[in-house]
């Protein structure tokens, strides 16, 4: 974008296997960067994609963007009041009060989760969602 590299120099920063082939790439500077005003590769070190236009929160696949996955909103408490843990193949998630949380699929379906105040022990199949701005892998 106007010349700025937000992934640093070329060939840029190294993303994080999440599991199932899929890779994440956080941008953590602090610049907006308004959708479809810059570009991205995704390289292998050696093989490398043509240039895409990148969407925040974009899904990209071999063969370009596919979608973009929501984030997770929270109603009636912020998201600095929760805690979101993973352990036995259970979400688990510590809300300051009873409220509701909308989770993300990575496919894009989302849907809501009432929540006590305290802990909760959410059920859930396999999968990688967004919780309270958490990805969380079951």
């Amino acid at each position: 974008h106007d010349g700025v590299e937000f992934g640093g120099k070329w060939p840029g920063s190294a993303m994080t296997y999440l599991g199932n082939n899929i890779y994440k790439w956080t941008y953590t500077g602090t610049a907006t960067i308004p959708d479809g005003t810059a570009g991205l590769i995704f390289n292998s070190g050696g093989a490398q994609t043509a240039d895409w236009t990148w969407r925040n929160g974009g899904y990209y696949t071999s063969a370009g963007y596919q979608r973009t996955i929501p984030f997770s909103a929270l109603n009636e408490v912020s998201a600095g009041g929760f805690k979101v843990s993973v352990s036995n193949g259970q979400l688990h998630i510590e809300a300051p009060a009873d409220c509701t949380v909308t989770v993300s699929r990575i496919d894009g379906v989302t849907f809501s989760i009432s929540l006590r105040g305290g802990d909760n022990t959410v059920h859930l199949p396999a999968g990688f969602y967004l919780v309270s701005c958490t990805l969380v892998v079951l």
